[in-house]
């Protein structure tokens, strides 16, 4: 897919790659859902991921919101 151009594409791109990423993990039986990534790895399971990108979400919110109102957000967050 090509680069979103505008809110609206990013938008459909975000939600179209979230309902991919949810459908991939669906697929997974629960034993597999629940299963632990080798050692070595950032994160250790399925959750470890999705509780990750919930976190980055929350910083890109908050920056945009603080430069929005003319501030300066810190990068990288605290």
């Amino acid at each position: 897919m090509a680069r979103p151009k505008s809110k609206p594409e990013l938008m459909d791109m975000g939600t179209a790659n979230f309902e991919k990423l949810m459908g991939f993990i669906e697929k997974m039986d629960a034993l597999e859902q629940n299963k632990d990534f080798p050692p070595g790895t950032m994160n250790r399971n399925i959750r470890d991921v999705l509780m990750h990108l919930h976190h980055w979400h929350l910083m890109m919110m908050d920056w945009y919101r603080k430069g929005a109102a003319g501030e300066k957000p810190e990068m990288p967050a605290k």
